[in-house]
């Protein structure tokens, strides 16, 4: 059976009632209503047994070393396995992240997810206890819902369908470079037109429900709506965490046939909500065998 793991904002709760119950904004609680119920359709009964903790998008939002441990602390009390997600660093930045994976090294081996090649170097240097985890801004694949799903249809031909589908997990190249340093797992969204659901010989997968990730970049809306005009589109350099308070909605027009999508800005990445035909699909890719860890999360993942 698959393995099920939670993204959760807050480390004193493992094992909530149901995701639903941790949305801040009604556009995050119609999708994971949408989950809970997928949840108890496929996996009635069924416990976590892992605990993600961290941001995957956002240096500014990084935890510090003691909320880290305290998290993991949390998870292991409650019999979970830990898993701490770092986001993209930028040259000047690994200061600041290194000292958490220090205390985490402390406490013995777990996954840290990585996002970007930096970060998996002085994993490799620094911390060799530690588990890297290719993650899902690096498993590269077609992700704007307004146009993909149109690639689903028998309209490309076949071997078109199948490039329009492909990951960055399908790369034999990319697999190799994993394999010499290290990595032993492979993150990943289920692609709109069909994807990113099949784990490759010696990296099993793990698949994130319910929000998929658009992009993500180094311009944060929330956080510019204080500087002055001038300074607004450029890279953040004070945070004052309006991405906690602030989320922007916007009604997507999509493919012709298809239904409009939200799409959710929250800081400085655009999320999605997984609609019920995605999330069904990977369900059952899950249930035969074609990868072995679905992560829920508890809300759009931009935490602090």
């Amino acid at each position: 059976m698959v393995a099920l793991a939670l993204y959760l904002p807050r480390p004193e709760k493992v094992e909530p009632r149901s995701l639903a119950s941790f949305a801040r904004h009604e556009s995050e609680r119609r999708a994971l209503e949408r989950l809970d119920a997928m949840v108890a359709e496929f996996l009635p009964g069924a416990k976590a047994g892992r605990f993600y903790f961290g941001n995957e998008f956002c240096a500014h939002l990084l935890p510090t070393p003691e909320q880290a441990v305290a998290a993991r602390v949390v998870a292991e009390e409650a019999g979970c396995a830990f898993t701490f997600c770092a986001p993209p660093m930028a040259e000047g930045e690994f200061g600041r992240l290194a000292p958490i994976l220090r205390a985490l090294a402390g406490g013995g081996a777990c996954e840290v997810v990585f996002q970007d090649w930096g970060t998996l170097r002085l994993l490799r240097r620094e911390f060799p206890s530690l588990l890297p985890v290719l993650g899902r801004l690096l498993n590269k694949g077609l992700r704007d819902p307004r146009v993909t799903p149109r690639y689903a249809e028998a309209v490309p031909p076949g071997e078109a369908r199948a490039a329009l589908r492909a990951d960055a997990a399908g790369s034999t190249p990319l697999l190799a470079l994993l394999q010499a340093n290290g990595v032993g797992r492979i993150e990943s969204d289920p692609l709109p037109q069909g994807g990113g659901l099949r784990g490759r010989p010696g990296f099993p997968l793990s698949v994130t429900l319910p929000f998929g990730v658009v992009t993500t970049g180094r311009i944060c809306l929330a956080a510019a709506l204080r500087d002055d005009r001038k300074d607004r589109f450029e890279p953040v350099s004070r945070c004052g965490r309006e991405c906690q308070s602030h989320l922007t909605v916007f009604e997507a027009p999509a493919a012709a046939g298809f239904a409009p999508i939200p799409l959710f800005e929250k800081g400085n990445t655009y999320f999605f909500p997984q609609p019920e035909g995605t999330l069904r699909a990977a369900f059952e890719a899950a249930a035969s065998g074609e990868f072995d860890r679905l992560v829920l999360q508890a809300g759009l993942p931009q935490w602090a």
